[in-house]
Formats: structure tokens, sequence, C-alpha cells
């Protein structure tokens, strides 16, 4: 088996694996009617919908899930029940972008069942050894999209928040005077219901003066910084690509690929003592000491490793939001309609200084008072 990944032989089971068939010689061949979906499930992320967004979205459109396929020669037609762990899992696979990473888990002399590889033992990355569904470049940005989701989600009881949308400006608002998140309610007046965003702090604890703003207002704002970004592109999109970023700093790429060199090194070095101890070369005391040794470097060289990366991702997300920006203003047409997907698309957060003054700060990095 480790001889077929060294090789870069892939072992694909095509079976509930969406986009993908075998032929009668085991090639491995896209499956066109699900590929689309593929695709479709990749340009909304990256356009901002959430997972379960996106889930919902797939089912109320009558498409299959995975478990079933789309109905092509070799998969069956039934069931239609999608899950946010079904998104999440089509966009961290590596395999749609015609790459493989093979031996994701392993078994070890110690343990008794398969566990997964965080880099104790060599793993396989293989390139361009599948037909590819996504291209590379919508592949770095679905990439950045998830690392940003993953920096900007709001907190939760225990620490961690989650991704959410469940109004265009859930998650964007925050308070100018503490940074804290606002949080929507509804005034009623008879049977007339007015949705409004409330400072959380001011809301709980009192000591924020910040009064709630209307949803109403928010909608107005946003649409008259886009009236006055249409009126003015290219002033606009002079100022954002003067933020364009050339190149990736030195340091960093330098850095990372000594750091991924290290990895390989330890990799290789956890090979080598496990075969000793098969062996009886090392004695399970000596194994224990180097393995538990080795392998705090090895978390330590992989926490330093995505530092690195995450920054690189920021260099990648920044960059395409910008392109992004450029894109829309040259094509957009003036509107005086509220549009919620077009906010989520473009706007990163919203700072209130005031019941009526905001401070949009766009995905480009732009920031525009109103």
């Amino acid at each position: 088996m480790k001889g077929k990944f060294k090789k870069g032989e892939v072992m694909l089971n095509t079976t509930r694996f969406l986009g993908y068939t075998k032929d009668e010689n085991k090639n491995i061949l896209i499956v066109p009617k699900e590929a689309e979906i593929i695709r479709r499930i990749y340009r909304e992320c990256v356009s901002g919908k959430t997972f379960n967004d996106i889930a919902k979205g797939l089912e109320c459109d009558g498409i299959p899930s995975p478990s079933y396929g789309c109905g092509e020669e070799g998969h069956k037609f039934e069931g239609k029940t999608w899950y946010s762990s079904t998104i999440r899992s089509i966009l961290t696979n590596e395999k749609y972008k015609g790459d493989a990473l093979l031996q994701k888990t392993f078994n070890s002399d110690f343990l008794e069942k398969r566990q997964k590889n965080k880099g104790q033992v060599e793993g396989f990355y293989v390139e361009e050894c599948i037909p590819p569904i996504i291209d590379k470049e919508l592949a770095k940005l679905v990439e950045s999209e998830l690392n940003h989701r993953q920096i900007i989600r709001g907190s939760g009881k225990n620490g961690n928040g989650k991704y959410s949308k469940k109004y265009p400006f859930s998650g964007l608002l925050i308070c100018g005077n503490d940074g804290s998140k606002l949080r929507r309610h509804c005034q009623w007046n008879g049977d007339k219901r007015t949705p409004i965003w409330v400072c959380q702090r001011h809301q709980k604890l009192k000591d924020c003066n910040l009064l709630p703003i209307k949803e109403s207002v928010l909608e107005d704002a946003f649409v008259e910084m886009l009236r006055r970004m249409l009126d003015d592109k290219e002033s606009f999109i002079s100022s954002f690509m003067e933020n364009i970023e050339t190149s990736l700093d030195d340091d960093n790429i330098i850095k990372l690929k000594e750091i991924e060199i290290e990895i390989t090194e330890k990799s290789k070095y956890l090979i080598e003592i496990n075969k000793k101890f098969r062996d009886n070369d090392l004695t399970r005391e000596e194994y224990s000491i180097e393995f538990d040794r080795t392998s705090l470097e090895m978390d330590k060289l992989l926490q330093d490793k995505e530092v690195y990366k995450n920054k690189e991702q920021e260099y990648t997300h920044k960059n395409g939001r910008i392109e992004d920006m450029k894109s829309y203003l040259i094509n957009a047409k003036t509107t005086n309609e509220f549009n919620g997907d077009l906010l989520v698309n473009l706007i990163e957060r919203i700072k209130v200084t005031s019941k009526h003054e905001v401070i949009f700060e766009l995905k480009c990095g732009e920031k525009i008072e109103m």
C-alpha cells in the first residue's frame, strides 16, 4: 500500500463521491451533471453563503445529495437531504482541484485503530493526478474564504462561534464605542413591526450609549454608498487598485518552505524509529521517548506552518476581493433597491458610530463613512 502512495497511485472510491465515476478500466471520470453541482457549491461559498444556506438551496432545487448521486450511470437517484457537514467536506476536499492527499490515516504498532495523520507519519500529496472539477484559482478563493470565516466568526458560550447569515446584516454590525456585536430585535407599534439592531453591551449592561439603529436606515445607507461608488467608478477603481499587493513577502515564502522541509524530515524520522522498534532495534521505552519528543517538535512546526499559511491566504483573499470589487464596479448599474446578497458579497463589517452614522468596511479593505 505504501509503495502505491509513494508512486502517487490514487485509489478513489467513487461510490457516493459526488462528481466522479469510473469506467470499465477503473479510470476516474468526471460526471458532468454532478460536477456542475460541485462548481455551484464552490461559487456560492465564495459569494458569502453559509454551509447551511448552500445545503438548503440545493434541497429547494430538488438536487440529490452525494449519498445518492444524480442519476448518472452507476449512481442511484433517491434522496435529497443535504447537511452542512457535507458542504464543508466538499469544499475542503483537495480531489476536486485534481490533487490527492494520500495516507490521511494510518495504523501504528501501539494503537489498535487507525488515527488521523497530523504529521506523525509521511504523507504523500500528489498534484494533478485526478481530472479537476474546480480550477486552482477558485479553490484558493474558497480556502481563503473558509480561513477568513474562522477568524471573524462570532464567539459563542464555549468560546467557539459559527459563521451565521440568518439576516443580511447578521455578524456584520459592530458597535463603534466598544466593539460589541449588534443583535436584531423588533419594535412593535400596534400591528406595525420595525426591525432594529441593538448593541449587546447596551442591551445587557446599559453602559454603552449607542442607541438602536433601524434596519431600514442601514439598508438605505448601503444603497446610497453603492450609488456614490457607481457614480464615481473610475475614482474608486483607482483607489482599490492602489491597494493591490504585488507580491507576498519573500521572508514569508522562504520560512514556509523551510518549515515544510523540517516537517518532511520529522515525518521520515518517525517512520525510521517506527521501523527500528518493529525490528527490535529500539525498546518500547526508547521508542516512546523519541516518538513523544519528535511529536512535540512536529506539533510546533505545524502550528508555525499554520501562521505562515494564514498570511499567504490573507494575501490571496485581499487581492481576490479587490479584483471582485473592480469587476462589480465595471459591470454594475445604479439601483435604488436594497440587495442582501450584494451586501454579503461586498461588505466585511459595518461599524455603527451612532443611530444615523455608519462606516462600511469593504472586503477589499476600503472604508466608506456614511
